[in-house]
């Protein structure tokens, strides 16, 4: 009898919120249900998981030391043991299979320090930096990787252009959204009784919003013209209140809503008639897929690489984040009500992204390697 796949995966959080920890968890079910024996190496757990857990030893250290901790403490770890894959999902070195949903470090840094204050980009210089850069220099060179998995072109060219890597070994693979599922859902937003049958409902979803680039979709928001509007700010921030101060400022704090963490997004996307994603940098945003299975229009920077599945009547491309005028412009020329021949036009142009497709598309190219 053939012996269960043995995969451990290296996860250093993997906790109930955000689009890293849902994609890690479904990786990690997906191997389950091909019959894999699977270990998960994490500093934190948050839930129930029903597979084995190895915790690692905590460092009571600075940021820059936990990173390197997490990374000392798997390569002890599996210097012991023995399995048929590893799989890394953050900045780890000794992995044979890595997915990189946080994308590559260095070509982050160039996007972030275009928009850093001038003291910061010359002479605040973060040693957490320093600690990642050094890891992902290593795993990149580390003898036993045998694939590297992007889920976008963006941050496989990103790799290709800072790191001597064998292209061989990258693969591209779409994070995928549930489509199937979302479909009784789009069905039910058309059916639903709207508050304002005129008001644009604007969505902007996801954690962390200096990485998002909301400040940049508030300041295009200032300028528009049209009043009949109303942005609905989906997820949290450490700094929240600084941009709810800031929507004060600018006079739009009854244009604005914001809404925290919460645990299901779907009434905000069967509501929604454009959905902003502004991002600095973000390998691939979830929203993008999410917002377009419910046929939801989308509106993207060029540093998400989500941005490469949207076609021209799918929404647009954010060619500068700080054009606050082009900005507001590109919006007003893309403030429609959601109507339903269109919606599922662009909802069956993700069909393709399916979960289950890209789920098994992923497990197939790391079982057959």
């Amino acid at each position: 009898m053939n012996q269960p796949l043995k995969v451990c995966f290296l996860k250093r959080f993997l906790k109930q919120k955000g689009g890293l920890e849902k994609q890690a968890q479904l990786i990690i079910d997906k191997f389950a249900s091909f019959g894999a024996s699977i270990t998960l190496l994490t500093e934190e757990l948050e839930g129930t998981f029903v597979h084995e857990t190895i915790l690692t030893k905590k460092c009571q250290g600075l940021s820059f030391q936990k990173v390197l901790n997490f990374n000392t403490q798997t390569q002890k770890f599996l210097e012991t043991q023995k399995y048929d894959a590893i799989f890394g999902f953050d900045r780890t070195v000794s992995q044979t299979i890595m997915r990189l949903g946080n994308g590559i470090h260095r070509a982050f840094l160039k996007e972030k320090q275009k928009y850093a204050p001038y003291f910061i980009k010359h002479f605040l210089k973060n040693p957490n930096d320093f600690a990642t850069l050094h890891l992902e220099k290593k795993a990149f060179s580390h003898p036993n990787l045998q694939i590297v998995i992007a889920n976008s072109n963006m941050v496989k060219d990103e790799l290709l252009s800072y790191y001597p890597l064998d292209e061989k070994k990258i693969h591209v693979i779409h994070n995928g959204v549930e489509w199937k599922k979302n479909g009784a859902f789009f069905e039910e937003g058309f059916a639903l009784d709207k508050n304002d049958l005129s008001r644009i409902e604007l969505l902007f979803v996801g954690h962390g919003f200096k990485r998002k680039g909301l400040l940049f979709l508030l300041k295009a928001l200032s300028h528009l013209r049209s009043k009949d509007w109303h942005l609905h700010v989906v997820g949290e921030d450490k700094h929240r209140s600084s941009y709810e101060q800031f929507v004060k400022k600018i006079n739009l704090d009854k244009k604005v809503t914001f809404y925290g963490n919460v645990k299901d997004s779907t009434p905000f996307f069967q509501k929604g008639d454009l959905c902003l994603i502004p991002s600095i940098y973000d390998p691939f945003a979830n929203v993008t897929v999410e917002a377009l299975s419910f046929g939801c229009p989308v509106l993207s920077s060029k540093k998400n690489g989500g941005h490469e599945v949207i076609q021209p009547f799918m929404g647009g491309i954010i060619e500068d984040l700080q054009d606050d005028i082009s900005f507001a412009k590109l919006i007003e020329s893309n403030m429609k009500k959601k109507e339903r021949a269109l919606a599922l036009k662009i909802r069956n142009e993700v069909e393709y992204l399916d979960l289950s497709y890209q789920l098994e598309k992923l497990l197939q190219l790391c079982v057959n390697r």
